[in-house]
């Protein structure tokens, strides 16, 4: 299946779970209201969440020198082919889950994600994925004053506490969707304030018709303190 959005110039290619149209267009809707802008003309940009690469493509079209998509579940074998569809070249995807360590997570690898997936939707499988820390991608992909895009169903929150103040400080800038029915946002904040960043709320996203929590979209940009 096919999702096209002709103002924003964007075509992805899906699997054909029907939902996935309402996912895709409010995703539109929301790069169109600037929820995930950020200044990425010549930086490096981590996109975690990347669900089948729609927001990969937008930071590549902004002018990113480098994408690198983070996506656990199945969708993660669309990005690749969207990125050739879109005609932008400098995205790298990656099959791996984010978390606050490195190593492994069980997995189904043929589980039909959604927007909304969280990781133990999946998790009744002998089958082993890669789990892979914050730390580790700032040092694969030698980040310095990068962009990061966190919208990861939840696990923000052990992906941020986790995370040391040195790994994320090597992004100037982030757009954090954070998930309020896991955890307390203001873990976050005070994390992210302690790490030299100031932080401006929302503008909140579209509320999926299956989303039961409360979601705050956080922009956060370094200091130089």
């Amino acid at each position: 299946m096919r999702i096209e959005n002709s103002i924003l110039d964007i075509k992805i290619d899906c699997s054909d779970y029907y939902p996935n149209k309402v996912y895709l267009n409010d995703i539109f809707y929301e790069i169109m209201g600037g929820i995930y802008e950020m200044d990425v003309k010549g930086t490096k940009v981590v996109d975690i969440g990347a669900f089948y690469g729609e927001t990969a493509i937008y930071y590549s079209r902004l002018g990113a020198s480098e994408v690198f998509a983070y996506e656990p579940f199945k969708s993660e074998s669309f990005i690749c082919s969207n990125a050739q569809l879109n005609n932008c070249s400098n995205i790298k995807s990656h099959r791996a889950a984010v978390s606050d360590q490195d190593g492994f997570f069980n997995c189904d690898p043929d589980f039909e994600n959604r927007a909304e997936t969280k990781i133990y939707y999946a998790e009744n499988s002998n089958k082993k994925l890669d789990k892979i820390s914050l730390q580790t991608i700032v040092n694969n992909h030698d980040i310095q004053d990068g962009c990061l895009k966190l919208d990861a169903e939840g696990a923000e929150f052990e992906i941020i506490k986790g995370a040391p103040i040195e790994a994320l400080r090597k992004f100037k800038q982030m757009v954090i969707e954070v998930h309020n029915y896991f955890g307390d946002i203001n873990e976050i904040t005070e994390k992210l304030m302690n790490s030299g960043f100031d932080i401006v709320y929302g503008p909140n996203p579209v509320i999926k018709f299956e989303f039961r929590e409360s979601i705050t979209m956080l922009k956060c940009t370094r200091n130089n303190s």
